[in-house]
């Protein structure tokens, strides 16, 4: 790979490019220098709780039940120690591109409210659509 200085293009031109600001460019080249492979080091932290079979799991479930009811169905099946939080299903589902929504509901209509529409219904069947407007 040929560097900057081989090319003779100046950080300002690579910044326009690429997009990248002017100083952050300097950093990476100084990483580079260091490691030319540039890979990141592992970074410390608590480790996942939910590993990628529980993943799986999770967007393989019912997606028309809530997410409660999800992670008690997915609990009942695992040790304690390895249960989720409905949080933490909330976290994996988003990450996978699921998302939340309520159903739709309809409310049922009573023989009262189908006695009634079907008289309105005869009662202006006949009329202009200029009439109802």
């Amino acid at each position: 790979m040929a560097t900057r200085k081989e090319t003779k293009e100046k950080p300002s031109e690579i910044s326009t490019e690429t997009g990248i600001s002017y100083s952050h460019l300097f950093s990476l080249e100084a990483k580079y220098k260091k490691d030319p492979s540039m890979v990141d080091a592992a970074r410390p932290g608590r480790p996942k709780k939910i590993d990628e079979r529980t993943e799986r799991r999770i967007v393989l479930k019912n997606p028309f039940e809530s997410g409660a009811k999800l992670v008690k169905n997915i609990n009942t099946e695992m040790e304690e120690e390895l249960q989720i939080s409905t949080r933490s299903f909330n976290r994996v589902a988003l990450n996978k591109g699921l998302k939340s929504c309520r159903p739709y509901y309809k409310f049922r209509l009573t023989p009262d409210h189908i006695r009634d529409r079907l008289l309105y219904a005869k009662k202006y069947k006949d009329k202009d659509m200029r009439f109802l407007a």
